[in-house]
């Protein structure tokens, strides 16, 4: 667990209000149309994608407002495309890195919670998720770095 500092991004990006349960399906349509449109439009990514977490909890029913976000090298502005250009906002945040699967990441967000817990750190209320490497939702070849927001 480390403290770093993002700094701020140019990023293409959709957002939407989903809930954990129903992250999976309402993401993938997304992710897919994204990339269409940096196909299409000739965007050049410069970076992983991201998803940005506002406000999400251990209630996997409630929900929150999520970015996804493609940080990306130019600004073609296409006219058609229903996604943004926009540059994120820095974020202090506790860094870890997770291994594997989606299905068993909760278990990682629990251990750094606790440890953030026993330190007396204060969390924002948003999370982010940088896919260093994806292979499909079940692959334990997955890397995602995990920061959450820090005061």
């Amino acid at each position: 667990m480390n403290t770093k500092n993002v700094s701020p991004k140019l990023v293409f990006s959709g957002s939407l209000k989903t809930t954990i349960n129903k992250l999976k399906s309402d993401t993938e349509p997304i992710i897919d149309a994204m990339y269409k449109d940096v196909e299409k439009y000739g965007i050049q990514p410069a970076g992983p994608l991201e998803f940005i977490y506002k406000g999400a909890s251990e209630d996997d029913d409630k929900e929150f407002d999520l970015e996804i976000a493609l940080p990306v090298s130019n600004n073609p502005k296409p006219e058609w495309t229903q996604f943004d250009f926009k540059e994120t906002t820095p974020l202090k945040c506790i860094s870890n890195e997770y291994k594997g699967g989606m299905e068993k990441i909760a278990a990682a967000y629990t251990s750094i919670f606790e440890e953030i817990g026993k330190n007396g750190i204060q969390t924002t209320d948003e999370i982010r998720e940088v896919y260093q490497n994806w292979v499909d939702f079940s692959s334990d070849e997955n890397i995602v770095e995990i920061q959450i927001g820090i005061n």
